[in-house]
């Protein structure tokens, strides 16, 4: 389970899209050499698998590398076949979600509704990512645990260094964190400012708020 993988580390999912494979490399190198452990690139880069097959020749297995905005299953094959750590979707879609666990891949269903978080559940997720989290606010992870105790979730969408400590606080096992990764910085490849906005989420999600 992602979760037990991130134990020792910060509970931040770097969330990277990038317009090239070699920018997504570049950034991803950027933040990993500031301490980040776990990125996750979504299938909405160029060549997204490519770019994780790259990282890990680069990184070796110290740092999980995952596939995001996975939503059919020829993605599910391309991230098999480029040694993703894991898979995150977007939504739900529950033969997606057993097709994932028959090729053995650690999959991340989206959810929204208590209705697609049980959904999910029922389906064998061990962790599901609710997006976007800023619509629903940190409450709601507190109110799912009442009623669904022992959940592991993944709170994604407008997470930054001045909340993340909120979800957190209020339930989520980890965080999806794409601020860490300003298009503005990648686009004039200002890795500085990738490395500053990794070294501020890191920091803020050790140090209580």
């Amino acid at each position: 389970m992602l979760a037990e993988r991130l134990k020792g580390h910060p509970p931040i999912v770097g969330v990277l899209r990038a317009s090239s494979r070699e920018l997504a490399v570049r950034a991803a190198m950027a933040a990993i050499q500031s301490g980040l452990s776990c990125i996750e690139l979504t299938f909405t880069t160029p060549e997204a698998h490519r770019a994780v097959q790259d990282l890990r020749l680069i990184c070796g297995p110290e740092v999980l590398i995952g596939l995001g905005s996975v939503t059919c299953a020829e993605q599910l094959h391309m991230a098999q076949h480029a040694e993703a750590d894991f898979l995150v979707s977007p939504h739900l879609d529950p033969e997606l979600l057993i097709q994932a666990q028959s090729l053995g891949l650690e999959y991340v269903p989206g959810a929204f509704t208590p209705s697609e978080v049980v959904q999910a559940l029922k389906h064998g997720a061990k962790t599901i990512k609710v997006f976007p989290a800023s619509r629903l606010g940190p409450a709601y992870f507190k109110d799912l645990a009442g009623p669904l105790p022992g959940l592991s979730l993944m709170a994604t969408g407008g997470i930054s260094a001045d909340n993340l400590q909120a979800y957190l606080q209020a339930g989520a096992r980890m965080v999806g964190v794409g601020s860490i990764f300003p298009t503005a910085a990648l686009e004039n490849r200002q890795w500085d400012v990738i490395q500053q906005k990794t070294l501020e989420v890191l920091h803020t999600a050790q140090v209580p708020a």
